[in-house]
This record gives C-alpha cells, structure tokens and sequence, in this order.
C-alpha cells in the first residue's frame, strides 16, 4: 500500500509540472498578456510570436525573463515577428526590451528581430545587478563579496538586432558585472545600427575594488554573425584593470563578418571592432572591414589564444593602421583584400564570386558569415579538390566516408561543430571507403579530411 501510494503522488507530481510546460502563441496585439504570461511562466514555457512582420511594442514594460523559457517566432512565418522598443512611454529605468529578472535563468531567442526606436533606446537585453531597483535590495554592495546576483545562459539563433542608438548608451546586449553567464551562444543573428557597443560585458577599477567582481561570463560562441555599423566595438568584455581576472573565460568567434565598427569614435586610437584584450580567445574563419581604429583591429594578451584564416580590408581612418592584430598567441593564415560585397549599404554582404576569401576558411568554405557565401546551402556540400571526390552519409552514431575514385588514400579525418571546435578525430586507415563510429548530437558537422600530399577536402554534414 505504501509503494502505490508514492507512486501515486509520483504520478500526480509529474502530470502537474508536465502540464506546468507550456506552449503559447501571441499575436502583435497580445502584448498585455505576453507581458503577463512571462510574468508567470513556468520553467520551459515556450511563447510563439505568432504575427509574420508584425510589430509587438514594448512601451510601458520590458519583457521580464523569470525561469527558463523560450521566445521564438511560430515556426513558418514568412517574416520575422519585430518586438520593438518605443522609447516615449518608458521612464528612464525601463528602456530595454529585455530583462532577466529571475537569480537562476535561461533565455531561448528564435527568429525574432529586436528593435530600438532609432532615437533613444538603450539595450534590447540586459542583466540584473546589484541593487537593480529595489528587486535585489537584499544584496547590498557592502555585503557582495564575490557572489553573483544572478546566473543565466543566453542562446541566441536567427535574430536581428538594430536601432539602438540613445548617444550616452545604445547596446544590444548588456551582461552586467555582478551576474554570471554559464553559457552565452549567438549564432545565424546580425546586429546593426548600434551606438555603443553591440555586445558588453564591462567593469571597471573601482567596481573591481568595491565589489571583487572577477569574472561575468564563463563562456561565449559567436557563430555565423554579422555586425555592421556598431558605434564603437562590435564586442566589449574586459575590465580596466590589468590585475584583474578577466570578464569572460573563453571566447570563441567563427564564420562571423564585421563591417563598419569603431564608426563614432573621437579617438580612433582607443576603440576596435574587437576589445577582449585579457580572454582565452579562439577566432577563425572571419572577415574584418572598414574597421577606423589607427592601430589595431582586436588585442589579445592571452598567450593560450589562437587566430587563423582571417580576412581584412580597407582597415585605418585613411592612413592605416599601424598592425592588424596584436595577440600573445598564435596567428595564422591573415589574408587581405576586397570581399566585393554584394551591396553593404543595405547590409548584404554577400561574396563576389572572384572574392579573395572564398574556398579561405578551415572548413573549405568561404570567410565571414556562411550566410553571405554563395556556394553555402543548407543541404549536405561536395567540394572537389586535386581530382580527388569525397562522398560522405551520416548519421548520429557513424560516418561513412568513400572516395569516388576508389583509391586508397592516407591521412587525417577531423570532424568540426559549427563553432569550428573538433568533436572527433582519427587517422585514416588508407582504405577508399572508411565508417567512423561516432555519438553526435543533432547540429551541423564539418567533415575535414587531410590528406599526406597536403589536400584538404571538407564536407558539411547535418545529424537532424
């Protein structure tokens, strides 16, 4: 009798938080109760912005974010849903879209495009801190002592950022010190027309003294972006104090296009498209353009950070710059020329088909954003190289690897995440058709095959 009586509570308990998970979709004139619906979610509430084009106004209250949940576009629309911030009927503590409000939470953003008012608005998403209107009144600065106020992970995919451009702020995303993001991934999103910076993690001395903030960001993937006309710095996480650990661990950037950053800047000497100067950094595949900084694109006194097969063009206020990157770690492959984009004053920085930086990245794509590469797609990609075809199958447990030609060939299989990190490696056994027996994850894979006689043939694959 016992045993069925806890199986009994058991079973009620699991019906009811199942049931607590909700999906629900708003229209563009349902903001009144997507406001209230955040207010209230539950962990793993998903809320379905169902308007294609539609424009959801946030002008008397952000969008709090509670618990775990996801905002996303339905699946299918044919335009991304606009949530945007019209500054006029906000006081000056709300001038955000989106706040995390909750001391342990996760963020899902899907297909959305988040908005400014092109005159005043400040973040599209920002962070608690301390103090942060009375809502963390029982975390003083006296009693802090390095404990963070919040946790979060942060997953950004397929959004569109623009219009934040109030002059003494304008961010897209503020991770304030005091909060501790466990994961921050952005990927297939672009930012433009920021004031500031498009992505901040920032503290300076004195907050370090204060308060020994140390550290605000463990992780951050940027994969597949691209941000044109930032202000000052596509990316700003660092701290001004030398001594000091740094806002983020580890940073990694992959297939991403920066066009047009450190724009509105008065000392051009003093702000880049890139200001990470103390992180583990690994940045690959990535075009930089139109950067006006006089000396440098990106900094990186970390001696365990990597830079590889980075195009540049058109770099310096008229005069050029001094370098082009100064890191304490290794630099590989930097090549230079114009992309020919397509038409980026529109912001379509699709490759020219005699771009210099097309077939240049790791993976036998192009540089920059693989949005703007006109040979990408989205279905599985043959690349021939030296006469040599590589036909590949997969699924999520192997690989199967054939060369079309039928011949034994030596050297290295390497499989890549779209962040450009290896999840599998091995030595090619010289036979022409080869399985790799592998566990991986739903995503899209890069299949690298190095071969001895120093051809590289790549394959995109996608476990589903």
């Amino acid at each position: 009798m016992k045993k069925i009586f806890i199986l009994s509570v058991f079973l009620v308990f699991s019906f009811y938080y199942a049931k607590s998970q909700t999906t629900n979709q708003y229209s563009s004139n349902q903001m009144a109760a997507l406001i209230h619906d955040l207010r209230n979610a539950q962990s793993g509430d998903v809320f379905q912005l169902s308007t294609p084009g539609g424009i959801y106004v946030v002008d008397s209250a952000y969008l709090p974010v509670t618990t775990n949940i996801t905002i996303e576009a339905l699946p299918g629309l044919a335009e991304k849903p606009i949530i945007k911030l019209v500054q006029g009927g906000l006081s000056s503590q709300y001038d955000y879209l989106i706040r995390f409000t909750g001391s342990d939470v996760s963020l899902t953003l899907k297909g959305i495009e988040l908005q400014g008012d092109a005159t005043a608005s400040k973040y599209a998403i920002r962070t608690a801190k301390v103090g942060d209107f009375g809502v963390y009144s029982g975390y003083s600065d006296a009693s802090y002592d390095k404990q963070p106020i919040q946790t979060y992970n942060l997953t950004i995919d397929n959004c569109d950022f623009n219009g934040f451009t109030e002059g003494s702020y304008g961010y897209a995303i503020n991770l304030y010190p005091g909060t501790l993001g466990k994961k921050v991934s952005i990927e297939n999103s672009t930012f433009s027309q920021i004031e500031r910076n498009a992505i901040e993690a920032y503290t300076n001395t004195s907050e370090i003294k204060a308060h020994g903030y140390w550290q605000f960001v463990d992780s951050l993937t940027i994969s597949n972006c691209t941000f044109y006309n930032i202000g000052r710095a596509a990316i700003e996480i660092k701290s001004t104090d030398t001594a000091a650990v740094s806002g983020l661990n580890n940073l990694i950037i992959n297939h991403a296009t920066f066009d047009s950053c450190a724009w509105n800047n008065s000392n051009p000497s003093k702000y880049h498209t890139l200001m990470v100067d103390y992180v583990n950094a690994k940045i690959s595949n990535s075009i930089f353009s139109d950067d006006v900084s006089t000396d440098y694109i990106f900094e990186l006194t970390n001696s365990a950070s990597v830079v590889r097969n980075i195009g540049v063009w058109n770099l310096g206020d008229g005069a050029g710059m001094s370098d082009t990157i100064h890191s304490s770690g290794s630099v590989t492959n930097i090549y230079s020329g114009n992309p020919g984009y397509q038409d980026r004053a529109v912001g379509n920085f699709m490759l020219s088909s005699n771009s210099p930086f097309l077939g240049k990245a790791t993976d036998g794509y192009a540089l920059g954003d693989l949005r703007w590469d006109p040979d990408y797609s989205t279905g599985i990609q043959q690349i021939t190289a030296d006469n040599k075809e590589l036909v590949v199958y997969a699924n999520r447990n192997s690989v199967y690897i054939k060369f079309k030609n039928n011949k034994s060939h030596s050297g290295t299989v390497i499989l890549e995440n779209i962040s450009g990190q290896i999840v599998y490696q091995k030595v090619l056994s010289g036979a022409s058709q080869q399985v790799l027996h592998t566990q991986l994850p739903p995503g899209i894979f890069i299949v690298v095959v190095k071969m001895k006689d120093g051809c590289i043939l790549a394959k995109k694959i996608i476990i589903s």
